[in-house]
């Protein structure tokens, strides 16, 4: 009896788990939803949008850079241009708000309707853990 039950569990977890279960989108960033979201200053919609570019930004600290973003920072900004075409993401500063942790900035800037629009996002750049979005404002 045992025998027979553990080939019938197997096969119920080989297809439980399939590929079509994990939403891939959650990892592609929506350009269009970050730029309403930009454009209305929903923090938690451009979180949610800017924190998918992050998740596998973890600091790697060396002599030259105490927190270990440096370089994700570079990663984040590179990641938002290439995927939104009509966005252009470029560095402000590198853990020049001094909290804790330390916050950068980058500058957003994209069209709407003939308007340019400049945004400047703050990243929680700690030591210990991701880049993370937490609040965009203008200038």
């Amino acid at each position: 009896m045992k025998n027979k039950i553990l080939p019938i569990l197997f096969s119920i977890l080989l297809f439980a788990c399939s590929e079509n279960d994990i939403d891939v989108d959650q990892f592609n960033l929506n350009c269009e939803t970050l730029k309403t979201a930009l454009l209305n200053f929903n923090s938690d919609e451009i979180n949610f949008e800017i924190n998918k570019l992050t998740q596998d930004l973890l600091p790697t600290i060396t002599q030259n850079d105490e927190i270990g973003h440096f370089k994700n920072l570079n990663t984040l900004i590179d990641r938002i241009n290439s995927n939104c075409d009509d966005i252009q993401a470029v560095k402000i500063c590198y853990a020049c708000i001094e909290t804790l942790p330390v916050q950068s900035e980058i500058k957003v800037e994209f069209n709407f309707q003939g308007t340019q629009i400049e945004r400047i996002i703050d990243i929680s750049t700690p030591n210990d853990g991701i880049l993370l979005s937490i609040e965009a404002h203008n200038n």
